[in-house]
């Protein structure tokens, strides 16, 4: 829905540019810039800069793609859920690909992802497409298991829905003998 970013091309390569879906001539193809007006760059290659993605629902979030429209180079990725200030780090490795996708190996509900550029290269970030289930929990009662907020029904919520963490994938307190 809408995007910031703490350094931005002001030229015509906004933060917001990198919001909606893939629009860029070149969108994966890796062989040229789009130009202006496509997608979100940084102020300078060498600057280290984030780019954050806000998302109008709460997704229990499966994966997201980056799509670029030219090489783009990241260093970290989160995701964030704005209600509970919780942000996890889902991604800390180098990636030079103009598309990326990554994978979510643990629920977690989100609302926001974060993207830290290299700051060794360039980074034309055309749309993030973020999948999964949306959590729509706004006109019901039924609690929503890993959004952080003890509901009724629900003896714990740790924010996952992970089994083995002393709270089950169902939020009911687990006996966990271990050390």
């Amino acid at each position: 829905s809408s995007a910031t970013a703490t350094s931005e091309n002001i030229n015509g390569s906004l933060a917001s540019y990198a919001t909606g879906a893939p629009n860029a001539p070149f969108t994966g193809q890796c062989t040229q810039w789009s130009g202006f007006g496509y997608s979100w760059t940084a102020s300078s290659w060498n600057v280290k800069a984030n780019l954050t993605l806000y998302y109008p629902t709460f997704v229990n979030t499966s994966n997201f793609t980056v799509f670029g429209d030219y090489d783009m180079c990241w260093s970290k990725m989160w995701l964030k859920n704005s209600k509970t200030g919780l942000t996890i780090l889902v991604d800390n490795s180098v990636d030079r690909t103009c598309n990326k996708e990554v994978i979510i190996n643990q629920s977690i509900i989100a609302d926001t992802i974060i993207l830290e550029t290299c700051g060794d290269g360039w980074t034309a970030t055309d749309a993030v497409q973020l999948c999964g289930n949306v959590v729509n929990n706004t006109n019901s009662t039924l609690p929503v298991c890993g959004n952080w907020i003890k509901e009724a029904g629900e003896q714990c919520d740790d924010g996952t829905t992970i089994n083995g963490d002393g709270c089950s994938n169902i939020c009911q307190t687990e006996n966990n003998n271990s050390t």
